[in-house]
């Protein structure tokens, strides 16, 4: 319900945008495996990797969003940028291996499956025929059960430091 949403928090002027935010919603993924990553190397001795990672994935990325943008207009230029993302995390990735850098990615795998799992109850409940604004609110109790959890976990951690 990406219409919904968008109309939702920002107002009907920006609904056309709904489908191209959310086919870029991935890059967010994709962006955190890259910027910590280029975070990392930009305050080591290997900062040079960073311009030179940089630029070999800013000539594809001109290519995709000239092609895409071209063929397909704001959706394309949505297209062109998750791809480009998602190619910017796959070098730092291949990058990390190469380079013996200690890049965990394990603490992304848990956000990953909420939002899969969370998509895939908002989806379900859109094919089923509920409304719009029931299916949002149950993938939003996905993100709530699990921020309930995370508090809990915080608090007793506390408890027992104190």
């Amino acid at each position: 319900a990406p219409g919904m949403i968008i109309q939702t928090v920002f107002g009907p002027g920006l609904t056309y945008a709904a489908p191209a935010l959310l086919l870029m919603t991935p890059s967010v993924l994709a962006s955190a495996i890259s910027i910590p990553f280029i975070s990392i190397l930009t305050g080591s001795k290997r900062s040079r990797l960073v311009t030179y990672l940089l630029i070999f994935t800013t000539i594809p990325r001109i290519v995709l969003l000239v092609l895409f943008t071209r063929q397909w207009s704001l959706t394309g230029t949505a297209l062109a940028t998750m791809l480009s993302d998602f190619l910017l995390a796959l070098c730092c990735i291949v990058l990390a291996r190469v380079a013996n850098l200690s890049f965990p990615l394990r603490p992304l795998v848990r956000p990953f499956l909420l939002g899969v799992v969370a998509y895939a109850i908002g989806l379900g409940a859109l094919l089923l025929g509920l409304p719009q604004l029931l299916a949002i609110a149950l993938a939003l109790l996905i993100f709530a059960y699990d921020l309930r959890r995370v508090t809990h976990s915080i608090l007793i951690r506390q408890k027992a430091g104190e």
